[in-house]
């Protein structure tokens, strides 16, 4: 029979840290049912498990669940199905921090499940009042770390290998099984356990967050069967699992490639998930079944029986109340209740010859009742026969006395096989019992030679620690918290070190940033001591400040060694004066969360003064908010009643005025009525908005805030995770240096909240996010950005990556890393985001094209080049490239304005079709380093999808795109509001130049003839390959010249414009000169003439020499664009000829690619010379045009002038005539 696996879920109360944050409860329970509150949204998601248990409330509480409750709910469950016989499985899931180890293990007082089942599982066994049945206790306890078992209670063994059988599935060669006989030797062996993780803790980079800890019993009832003479066991494993934080799977682990490949510390989490959704998946018989991917890591393999297989299994999922982690939470109840869903197959495991055996003697006994039931006995009629011979009386008793003697034969065989059988079992059983108990002492001897002490010697321990200076461990489990303890020599040295230093050191310690010889506590035999570092540049802390020189240490000071191994310093006679400030915010209690604060205390103050800002401007601005939408109410409350009373006063005053039945002031009264409702409903509408408005600014606010609360957090938690990086960095010998920046997210694009295949919604991306930029710590090299899923990743590898470094003697390079690209700290070159170019569209309301050349700035405010874009609205299907075009296309919505001409504005328009095309011309300025591939992303209005231009083919500090894009939309409320609220970003995308990349000939799309920046582009690449003798002067000098030659043709255009303006006026005056009396030429017209031809002269004159001027300086530029040409093609001739020379010929190559560049360089010294030439001639060239344009200007004014005099005289003739 195939059982559900029962699921509990637990809320624990809020920490001290969502406590300081003013975390918000969003979690509450009715009975079985869990509701979680979205506090953004405010929606419900309502979850129903077998158990529901809030121990949010106090303790007083009636509804508090308490460990006894969970006990009995859960773990009796457990000790029964084991007697029976069955597998059974308790596991806890949930992200860290979250409880699951309090539900566990307990602390203190509140024993958890593993505890007290460990103690009632030998209530039973001492209660057992059948001789014939034996019970047999054994445990072992394992971690799984890095996909890599351990065994705790026999750490020497290394790492065990996980192998299969084919009757019991999956087990851990090598594993220890120490019989127990009472809880104290259970309770001995955790201890062990436990220290042994502490062990690991100091030794190596490893914490408990990261690790999966099983912890398992084996209960084995011997039922000794006297007929046959043998005994037959019942068997049954429980295991109680302790889950790392699994907030690890939500973050990243769906999301990454580099997971997908092996990221073995985050595998687990993410491998489990995958089974939990293929079993809930499989659980539905209408489905395709899908393949369950057990062996996709270590702890899916162990958990296969616990999950679809031979167990009872229970799972508590433990949540946090606070609304800051309302991800965290709602994946985790997702899991949980997918996991409800999942159906086990559960047995008793018992040997299949005994049951078989069984069954058949339990069907012999029936047939035996059931043939005594007829009257009929097995040998009746023979003992008959036998009787009614002589002498048959005697032989009857005879065969009864044998029968008896028989019988006590049998009985006393039977009863020293049995003591037999007992004794020997018994006698097992305490030998193996007495080797568990030797074996946790042995293991806490080893312990306490490496300083971790337990049971009298810890008791011993911290009564000398009441008296004497002493340095104790902080451990962010806080089982592992204060349970090393290093006495400092008072007169003496206390050294701190790794294990393979030249000299023994005192306190031994591993992992990142450890040196050999890492730093000494030097007692002054008066009751003083101070911390000096052994290595220069040995990374440590002495309350939260960086270790340079000699510091001294007071009671309660805070030391970390290293990356994370955090102590206490602690001095009961001290009597020192302590430097002020030093104990100032210090709890009580330190622990490991506050050290590790304390490191990043600026950092944390300015976050926690900003919350606080930030919070207070919050209620400030709901208050005023509130205060407002009473306001309005009231106003429109007052304004209905106003006009109300208005509206009664004037139909009282019709009603007077009108007599009985007069149609005219009746539907004079209507009008009236009609009029005050439309204004009554304007006004209200009006109002109605101003409050959605309000409201929604309020809202705004309120998620900014609480996006903001979220960056923080996650940002505190990334700052010690890039320290740790920084450190790896520097142990591998890796050029990388790790630093933090706040941007833009550039991943909320890809955000749709569209539900997956179970029915899931991604959480919302920030508006901000969390940034890592790699760069080279020395000389140059590739940069990188990470995204915090990217980086975490990476982080994840980079562990791994350090722990095969320790495996490996700490050589390099680290074995199976040599590939670049299994390499965590390798950059590749990748799109990375330039910077946003922002064009303001409120233009657009007033039917006018946008024509803009905008500056491209990063995330930190610097201006990364320049941006030519066009923004043009138009109601054909042309695209106006003109002011005059741009008039015809509104020619035809004429009619459409409210005055009957040309619309002036949109809001006219409504209703209407409207297109909006967006050019994007070119770019200029970029950085050269990050130009490769250059192209520009956008999305305009509801446009779904992300626009981009083609990317530039190679490297182009100037690329140009000739990029079009129309959009077509009805003219509504809301694009009206879009244009004149929002802007139109443009984020400028390119990558990094690794090298091979070439300088781009000319743009990816061309529109008609060469582009002057892709021309340049292309002279560019030649200074370059010519050994860089063009230098930045000459890019700017180039530059310039370009922009001065599209000045001149600018100017020639003008001239063009007035000269047709000029033979415009000419032909009025001809008309005019038509329209005059014949025979009577009039002295305007001989003035016009006179005016005309010196004017035209002057004109003429001064458009020749631009002209001619224009002509030159394109001459010039093509000259030196084909010599740079040229010193291109020869420096690439010579940079093919030296990669094509051998090794013997590699230093004669050389030489002659330096010959050969030689010239180039010449050449290039010319060129510049050249352009500056160039730059003079544009710049006289744009003086003349000026000029000319000024000259025209004066010309068509006095001609203008003239025609309206001419026009005039002959109007005031005719009149004459």
């Amino acid at each position: 029979m195939a059982d559900n696996v029962k699921v509990a879920v637990r809320v624990r109360p809020f920490n001290g840290r969502e406590k300081g944050m003013g975390a918000k409860c969003i979690v509450r329970m009715e009975g079985s049912e869990t509701f979680l509150t979205d506090p953004t949204t405010g929606k419900d998601h309502s979850f129903r498990f077998d158990f529901s248990y809030n121990s949010f409330l106090d303790r007083d509480d009636p509804g508090y669940a308490s460990q006894a409750i969970v006990y009995r709910d859960l773990g009796q469950g457990i000790l029964d199905n084991a007697y029976e016989g069955y597998n059974t499985s308790l596991f806890a899931y949930g992200q860290t921090g979250s409880g699951k180890s309090y539900s566990m293990v307990g602390y203190g007082e509140d024993k958890g499940i593993v505890v007290v089942a460990s103690e009632k599982i030998f209530d039973r066994v001492n209660a057992n009042t059948d001789p014939n049945l034996s019970f047999k206790v054994e445990m072992s306890t394992l971690e799984i770390y890095m996909e890599k078992v351990r065994d705790l209670n026999n750490p020497k063994a290394g790492d065990l290998k996980i192998r299969q059988d084919p009757k019991t599935g999956f087990f851990v060669q090598g594993l220890t099984k120490h019989t127990v006989g009472d809880y104290a030797t259970v309770e001995s062996l955790m201890e062990a356990a436990t220290k042994a993780r502490t062990v690991a803790a100091t030794n190596m980079n490893a914490t408990s967050s990261r690790a999966h800890t099983i912890f398992q019993l084996m209960l084995t009832q011997t039922k000794v069967d006297a007929a046959a003479g043998k005994a037959t066991d019942k068997t049954s494993t429980i295991n109680l699992i302790d889950l790392a934080g699994s907030e690890r799977a939500n973050s990243t682990g769906a999301t990454g490639a580099r997971l997908k490949e092996g990221s073995a510390i985050n595998m687990s989490l993410t491998a489990l998930g995958n089974v939990i959704s293929a079993l809930a998946h499989n659980s539905d018989s209408s489905k395709r079944p899908k393949k369950v991917p057990y062996r996709d890591s270590a702890l899916t393999l162990l958990l296969k029986n616990s999950l679809g297989g031979n167990a009872r299994t229970i799972m508590i999922a433990a949540i946090s109340p606070a609304d800051v982690n309302h991800d965290e939470t709602l994946s985790t109840l997702r899991y949980a209740d997918r996991a409800k869903q999942i159906k086990n197959k559960a047995v008793i495991n018992e040997d299949p010859n005994e049951k078989l055996i069984r069954g058949l003697k339990e069907e012999i006994e029936n047939l035996r009742k059931m043939l005594a039931g007829q009257g009929t006995v097995p040998g009746g009629e023979a003992a008959a026969a036998a009787s009614s011979g002589a002498g048959g009386a005697d032989i009857e008793e005879l065969k009864k006395k044998m029968e008896e003697e028989r019988e006590a034969e049998l009985a006393r065989m039977r009863k020293e096989l049995e003591d037999k059988m007992r004794s020997e079992l018994e006698a097992a059983k305490a030998s193996d019992e007495a080797q568990g108990r030797d074996a946790a002492a042995a293991r806490h001897a080893e312990l306490s030679a490496q300083g971790v002490l337990s049971g009298e010697e810890l008791h011993a321990a911290r009564e000398r620690a009441k008296t004497e200076a002493h340095l104790v461990n902080l451990h962010e489990d806080p089982q592992l918290t204060r349970q090393i303890y290093h006495f400092a020599v008072a007169d003496g040295t206390t050294t701190v070190g790794r294990s393979d230093s030249d000299t023994k050191q005192d306190v031994v310690l591993g992992g990142l940033s450890i040196q050999k010889e890492h730093a000494v506590v030097i007692g002054d035999g008066a009751g003083g001591f101070r911390l000096e570092l052994r290595t220069e540049g040995a990374r440590t802390y002495v309350n939260g400040t960086p270790v340079t020189g000699p510091v001294a240490l007071h009671d309660n000071s805070r030391i970390i060694f290293g990356n994370n191994h955090a102590f206490l310093f602690c001095n009961p006679t001290d009597t020192a004066p302590k430097a002020e400030g030093e104990d100032d915010g210090v709890p009580e209690e330190v622990t490991f969360d506050f050290v590790m604060l304390e490191v990043n205390k600026a950092q944390a103050a300015a976050m926690a003064a900003e919350e606080e800002k930030r919070r207070l401007e919050a209620e400030a601005e709901k208050a005023k908010a509130e205060a407002r939408v009473k306001e309005l109410q009231a106003e429109m409350e007052a304004e209905r009643t106003r006009m109300q009373a208005d509206a009664e006063k004037r139909m009282k005053a019709l009603q007077e005025q009108s007599a009985a039945g007069d149609r005219e002031a009746r539907e004079r009264q209507e009008a009236m009525l009609e009029e005050a409702r439309k204004q009554q409903q304007v006004l209200e509408k009006k109002l109605q908005e101003q409050i959605a408005e309000t409201e929604r600014v309020a809202a705004k606010k309120q998620k900014e805030m609480r996006e903001r609360s979220l960056l923080d957090e996650k940002l505190l938690k990334t700052i010690p995770m890039v320290n740790e990086a920084n450190a790896i960095a520097d142990e591998l010998a890796k050029n990388a240096l790790l630093e933090l920046r706040l941007m833009a997210n550039q991943r909320k694009g890809l955000w749709t909240g569209e539900e997956d295949e179970d029915g899931e919604v991604a959480p919302e991306p920030l508006d901000t996010e969390v940034y890592v930029r790699v760069a080279p710590k020395e000389g140059s090299g590739l940069e990188g950005l990470w995204h915090y899923d990217d980086f975490m990743e990476r982080l994840y590898a980079m562990r791994e990556m350090y722990q095969a470094f320790v495996s490996a003697g700490r050589e390099l390079p680290v074995p199976g890393y040599e590939d670049p690209l299994t390499d965590p700290f390798h950059v590749e070159p990748e799109d990375m985001s330039l910077g946003k170019a922002t064009v303001f569209l409120d233009t657009l309301l007033h039917i006018m094209p946008i024509s803009e050349t905008t500056p491209i700035l990063d995330y930190k405010g610097s201006d990364q080049g320049e941006l030519s874009v066009r923004v043009v609205p138009h109601f054909g299907d042309k695209v106006p490239e003109t002011d005059e075009e741009g008039d015809d296309d509104l020619m035809a919505l004429e009619a459409a304005g409210d005055d009957g001409g040309i619309p002036d504005s949109l809001s006219k328009l409504v209703g209407h079709k409207l297109n909006i095309t967006v050019q994007v011309k070119a770019a200029r300025g970029l950085p050269v380093d990050r130009s490769v591939g250059a192209h520009v992303r956008f999305r305009f209005f509801l446009d779904e999808r992300e626009r981009r231009t083609p990317a530039i083919d190679g490297k182009a500090m100037n690329p140009r795109f000739d990029y079009s894009c129309t959009f077509s939309n009805v003219i509504t409320d809301e694009l009206l509001k879009y244009l004149g609220e929002e802007e139109l970003s443009f984020d400028v995308w390119g990558r990094q130049d690794d090298g091979t990349a070439k300088m781009a000939m000319g743009p990816a799309k061309r529109i008609g003839r060469h582009s002057v920046a892709g021309d340049y582009d292309g002279a560019g690449a030649a200074a370059a390959a010519a050994g860089g003798a063009a230098s930045p002067a000459v890019a700017e000098l180039r530059e310039q010249v370009e922009s001065r030659q599209r000045e001149a043709e600018a100017a020639l255009a003008k001239l063009k414009e007035e000269e047709a303006k000029r033979e415009s006026l000419e032909a009025k005056l001809r008309a005019l000169e038509a329209s005059s009396p014949r025979g009577s030429p009039t002295a305007a017209a001989a003035a016009m003439e006179e005016v005309k031809q010196k004017q035209e002269a002057e004109h003429r004159a001064a458009l020749e020499r631009v002209k001619q001027e224009a002509e030159h300086a394109k001459e010039e530029r093509e000259a030196a664009r084909r010599e740079l040409e040229e010193a291109r093609n020869r420096a690439e001739q010579a940079e093919e000829r030296a990669r094509k020379a051998t090794e013997e010929q590699a230093q004669a190559a050389a030489a002659a690619a330096s010959e050969a560049a030689g010239k180039p360089a010449k050449d290039a010294e010319e060129e510049l010379a050249r352009l500056r030439r160039e730059l003079r001639e544009a710049n006289e060239a744009k003086v003349a045009a000026e000029a000319a344009r000024d000259s025209a200007q004066h010309a068509a004014k006095t001609a203008e002038e003239a025609a309206a005099a001419a026009a005039s005289k002959s109007s005031r003739t005719c009149a004459v005539m």
